[in-house]
């Protein structure tokens, strides 16, 4: 996927990588269950402090990629146009799809939006 950078070069290339490390920290869950396990079993098995932080840390980092692909890939159906030669289809770069009556695009479009909030 050839991602357009709204600012040109390397530096629009970091605005947008932290605009996108921004908006999966605002989407995602904080992990409760996973900082109460880290910090609870690490000093039950007499781990230095510095550890500790170090591995909450990782996962935290490592949680935030997670999101950014998963909303990356929940961003990539709203890519896809109607195509002007025939009405019933939809395209994105090489690719072309069917696309769905308009009761069944509401039902898609709410069983999405419901695995965007869970996940």
């Amino acid at each position: 996927m050839n991602t357009q950078h709204p600012l040109r070069g390397e530096v629009g290339r970091i605005r947008w990588s932290f605009w996108a490390v921004r908006h999966a920290r605002y989407n995602m869950a904080y992990p409760w269950r996973a900082t109460l396990l880290i910090f609870v079993i690490g000093p039950a098995l007499h781990v230095q402090l510095t550890y500790i932080f170090l591995v909450y840390i990782g996962y935290l980092v490592c949680a935030v990629f997670d999101q950014m692909q998963k909303d990356r890939v929940l961003d990539e159906e709203t890519l896809w146009q109607s195509d002007p030669n025939d009405p019933q289809r939809e395209s994105f770069g090489g690719l072309s799809r069917v696309k769905l009556p308009r009761d069944h695009q509401i039902t898609v479009y709410r069983v999405a939006a419901l695995l965007k909030r869970m996940v």
